[in-house]
């Protein structure tokens, strides 16, 4: 009995770090409860329930006499697909058995440390552009298309300099 809870302590904290990873990174609510029941299922937990919020985890695991709730506050969000392509392989390679719960803790603890995966220069450069486009988008004028790239890209600059994230 010791081992099936050390064993469901050690899955909640699977699932709730691939949850709070997929959060952070842009994932859909629907998406994050989705793979951590997933996940859990796969390491034969099988009575879970996940609710997600833009802001928060809550994991629970009821199984005979174990009932344990995780809680993850989520305060910090971007957009980095990539990270939530990774996640979910992660899950598929859980759910066909071919990774074990020490190795999928591993990696997801990659993901979450692992960098920017675009340099800054290509990021501020995007945001530029992307600045640009939305100025003729919303019916600017094209005169006005280089101060809106100016503008845009010096904005990302300053957000990525001086935002919490970055500071700690």
């Amino acid at each position: 009995m010791e081992n099936h809870e050390k064993t469901a302590h050690e899955v909640a904290k699977i699932c709730t770090l691939a949850g709070k990873i997929m959060l952070q990174s842009g994932a859909e609510t629907y998406r994050v409860e989705d793979t951590m029941n997933r996940i859990a299922h796969a390491f034969q937990i099988s009575e879970v329930q996940s609710f997600v919020t833009p802001t928060g985890i809550i994991f629970s695991i009821e199984e005979m006499d174990l009932d344990m709730t995780k809680l993850v506050r989520v305060s910090e969000r971007g957009t980095d697909l990539k990270k939530v392509v990774l996640v979910n392989s992660i899950s598929r390679n859980i759910a066909e058995g071919k990774l074990t719960l020490k190795e999928a803790f591993t990696k997801l603890n990659e993901i979450e440390h692992s960098q920017d995966v675009y340099p800054i220069w290509l990021q501020i450069a995007s945001a530029a552009i992307a600045s640009g486009c939305f100025l003729i988008m919303f019916l600017g004028k094209w005169h006005d298309f280089i101060p809106a790239c100016l503008a845009g890209g010096i904005g990302f600059c300053r957000d990525h300099l001086f935002s919490p994230a970055v500071a700690n």
